[in-house]
């Protein structure tokens, strides 16, 4: 790496000979063909078989290491024409350029052209810089001796990275940082180690290849699985410089680049007549495809024989466009090994359009053919140049007889560590370590807190128009006034219409109006099983709650005509149909988009009920069935399939009690501290009794804080340990069970922070450390505190005292020591010697080259 950094300072000192020409974004213009070409002159120089001979427009049989330097004539390549690194006639170093470019085949010309060559070296020319930045680059020793082929590809993304870190978005815009990179090409090649083995040639291609980052970190990985492999690279890009360095970079590495395309892939694809192993590609998020409309609708009247058959989506994005077309080129499987893909796109296009829309149709073509495996939600922020949420979308026509029928999830998003310096928009890295608990995790396909099994119909739907009718006067009838998604199963219309009529609905399904749809919503899904599991924790914890579907409260529910008072009905929930609207238990004047649930006095009483959803467990519970951007809306079959949770009446009662007099409270509170300036008796009085209340609260709200991370269950920024020293297997006092929470808080002043909590079960359960205490430390809380310290103090170190904050709180089943810390902006070695990261819920160990990549991302 500290030879790369060398060359790439030699290389970056070029700049400030450009400042008076060029603008700081365009000096990877001059730096890039200008390395290349110097680069091409030292290989041939160096080695007469160097695998840039064959790019010559007329091959020799000379040696041309064995050729004198002087005079320079005598020192040409092909066609007599000089270096211009050869040639002390600097008047004429222009001429000698563009004649030595001249001299190679249209696949280095096109590099050139890319670069856009010819333009920027009359502007060094007409600035008289000319000759200068040919003398400093003529001073780089860029012979093979000096720099291997694959070192001088690193080196041009090296420099790629270093513009886009300090430029933004023109260079960020078509380059994946290196992290995302490895991750693709992780996903793309798990459990493909025996077909890459026993394969000489397999074919990969980037339909949106950008600078080529996905496909060189491709051709490494298959190259390190087999050294009898001979990937074929096939790419195309519609923007001239990202082309001319992708183009380059396989040049200089010894690949053949013919496969690499200049032109759009959606309206002119030049590997047209091609078949594929391999695909990935970021799709370029929100690109319009209005340009190129007529061409694209062209091949989409002509149905399956096209790439754009299976629907077409809103002209504002083309991100499905290059689903299409990666699925086009995939290989029969009853012939050849089939294709895997995968595809990097925003969440718009899992979830936007309708029933029927060619977004719904292309998602329902993937799922019904069954060819989606896997989906990754990303970290945010993993992007340099935009910070929204992304996915990869694992593609194959060869699925293992276990996933045929299945889609896994697996959401990444708190999968990352956080850069000390962000670089634009990009906050967030994946290491090594990630990276493979990722693969590991999709390999094992298991259900677990970041994988979830679903099968392919759970994303269908159907979508029907519902009627609204008046209570009042039922021969009125009105315009179908809403739509309400169904299940995509066989007797799902059937049972809605039965539920409207037993429940005296106000609405009725238009007979016909049914249409199919096909939609991946991620974030709900994984909000859901949250959800759910915090839910089920109420339930086991000795609490006495009832967790069940919100529908099975209901003893009927009605429209709310916005031109209309609200029905008079008692144990009434007002609940909005668009999150802009609040839950309400009575409305004072009628509202539109609200639906009026009359719940079951049995069961739920409304004040609860609103309670519940203010708290939040319930606020979780709303987040999975709300969807849409601008104004997000919900179904009633939504509402009626989200999951809640309540107690007895008798202790909803005091839920409800307890909340009033918390409102009465905050009241009094507000209008009191208006005047306490003038109140001094009245305060002398009062300072007493909100002692009292503050300390009540404290401890409330101390347990409360541990059973809510409790609920949670563990996850990268949650622990939990049984206790602090003592084994119950051996019931001995042991060090390694101590090693074990001091390896947590480790952790997680290296990464991102967290909570650990002894006295904890794996399962979530609160046995408490009170036995502990008892039986090491005579049942002294500050005898246990100060070995807790001293063990800091030990392996930690007293530098880190100020990010961690510890104390022990009493739970409803015993005392619990809650340690709370914060992230370090220095390493923390265990001993001074041993480093640990989070993983998600796991900690592990992290050495040699992974230990120096994350020290240098996390803490530089």
């Amino acid at each position: 790496m500290q030879k790369l950094d060398d060359f790439i300072g030699q290389i970056w000192e070029a700049n400030e000979l450009l400042r008076s020409t060029f603008v700081y974004g365009n000096y990877a213009n001059v730096l890039l063909p200008f390395f290349f070409i110097r680069r091409m002159d030292c290989c041939l120089r160096a080695d007469a078989y160097s695998h840039f001979r064959k790019f010559l427009k007329t091959q020799s049989d000379v040696d041309l290491a064995s050729v004198e330097c002087s005079p320079p004539n005598t020192r040409s390549i092909d066609l007599c024409r000089p270096s211009p690194f050869q040639s002390d006639d600097k008047e004429a170093y222009f001429d000698t350029i563009l004649q030595y470019v001249d001299g190679f085949e249209v696949e280095i010309q096109e590099v050139f052209d890319g670069f856009d060559f010819k333009s920027t070296l009359l502007q060094l020319k007409k600035a008289d810089t000319l000759q200068d930045v040919v003398d400093h680059f003529k001073s780089i020793d860029l012979h093979p001796a000096a720099l291997s082929n694959d070192e001088a590809a690193l080196l041009v993304q090296a420099i790629i990275q270093r513009f886009a870190e300090n430029n933004g978005d023109y260079l960020a815009e078509h380059s994946t940082p290196n992290d995302v990179a490895r991750l693709i090409v992780a996903l793309l090649f798990a459990g493909e180690e025996e077909i890459i083995g026993s394969s000489n040639v397999i074919s990969i291609c980037d339909p949106a290849m950008g600078m080529g980052g996905f496909l060189h970190e491709a051709v490494d990985y298959t190259c390190s699985v087999s050294s009898n492999i001979r990937p074929l690279v096939f790419g195309q890009d519609s923007n001239r410089f990202a082309f001319a360095v992708s183009k380059a970079t396989f040049i200089l590495k010894g690949f053949s680049s013919e496969g690499l395309a200049l032109g759009s892939t959606l309206s002119k694809d030049q590997n047209s007549e091609s078949l594929f192993d391999y695909m990935l590609t970021a799709s370029p998020f929100g690109l319009s495809w209005k340009a190129e409309e007529q061409i694209i609708k062209a091949e989409h009247r002509l149905g399956k024989e096209g790439r754009f058959g299976f629907g077409l989506p809103r002209v504002t994005d083309s991100q499905l466009l290059f689903l299409c077309h990666i699925l086009k080129r995939m290989k029969d499987p009853s012939t050849s090994n089939g294709s895997r893909a995968v595809v990097v796109m925003n969440y718009s296009p899992l979830y936007s359009g309708g029933a029927g829309s060619g977004e719904s149709e292309i998602r329902r073509w993937l799922c019904e053919n069954d060819l989606l495996e896997l989906i990754v939600a990303l970290p945010r922020d993993i992007y340099q140049n935009t910070g929204i949420g992304t996915f990869a979308l694992v593609l194959s026509n060869r699925k293992d007889p276990q996933r045929q029928g299945k889609v896994q999830f697996i959401d990444a998003r708190n999968t990352f560590e956080s850069l000390r310096k962000a670089k634009d928009n990009k906050r967030a890295f994946l290491t090594s370590a990630h990276i493979q608990s990722l693969v590991k995790e999709y390999l094992t396909m298991e259900t677990s807190s970041r994988s979830l099994i679903l099968e392919n119909n759970a994303f269908g739907f159907q979508e029907v128009l519902l009627e609204l009718k008046d209570e009042r006067d039922p021969a009125k009838r009105y315009e179908a006034s809403t739509t309400e998604i169904i299940p995509l199963e066989k007797d799902a219309l059937n049972r809605l219409t039965e539920e409207l009529e037993v429940e005296g609905s106000t609405f009725s399904v238009v007979p016909g109006s049914e249409k199919v749809g096909y939609r991946i919503r991620f974030n709900q899904i994984v909000a859901e099983q949250e959800m759910s599991l915090q839910l089920d924790s109420l339930a086991v914890r000795g609490r006495g709650y009832t967790k069940t579907r919100f529908g099975k409260l209901f003893e009927t529910l009605f429209r709310i005509d916005s031109q209309e008072k609200p029905l008079e009905y008692q144990n009434s929930l007002f609940f909005p149909m668009k999150l802009s609207g609040s839950i309400k238990t009575s409305l004072e004047q009628p509202f539109g988009d609200y639906i009026q649930i009359v719940l079951r006095e049995d069961l739920i009483l409304s004040d609860y009920a609103r309670i519940f959803f203010e708290s939040r467990e319930g606020k979780l519970c709303l987040s999975t069935i709300y969807e849409g951007y601008t104004v997000p809306r919900t179904t009633i079959t939504d509402i009626k399939q989200m999951w809640v949770a309540y107690p007895t009446l008798e202790e909803q009662k005091l839920l409800i009690e307890a909340d009033r007099k918390v409102l009465a409270l905050k009241r009094a509170i507000s209008e009191f501290e208006s005047e306490i300036v003038f109140n001094i008796a009245d305060v002398r009085n009062l300072i007493p009794q909100l002692n009292a209340v503050l300390y009540s609260l404290d401890k409330l709200s101390g347990a409360d804080k541990i059973l809510s991370l409790v609920r949670q269950g563990e996850t990268k920024t949650i622990e939990f340990k049984e206790t602090l020293s003592w084994d119950k297997r051996t019931g001995k006092k042991e060090k390694y069970i101590e090693l074990a929470s001091l390896k947590n808080v480790a952790a997680f002043l290296n990464t991102n922070g967290g909570f650990l909590l002894i006295g904890v079960a794996d399962d979530g359960s609160i046995p408490g450390i009170n036995v502990e205490i008892e039986k090491y430390y005579n049942d002294n809380r500050d005898r246990f505190l100060l070995h807790f310290k001293n063990l800091l103090k030990e392996k930690i170190g007293e530098s880190f005292y100020t990010h961690i904050d510890y104390g022990l709180t009493d739970v409803e089943s015993g005392a619990v020591l809650l340690v709370q810390v914060e992230p370090s902006e220095r390493a923390c070695f265990i001993d001074g010697k041993d480093f640990y990261v989070r993983v998600n819920p796991a900690t592990d160990k992290l050495e040699g080259e992974s230990l120096v990549e994350y020290c240098r991302q996390r803490f530089k």
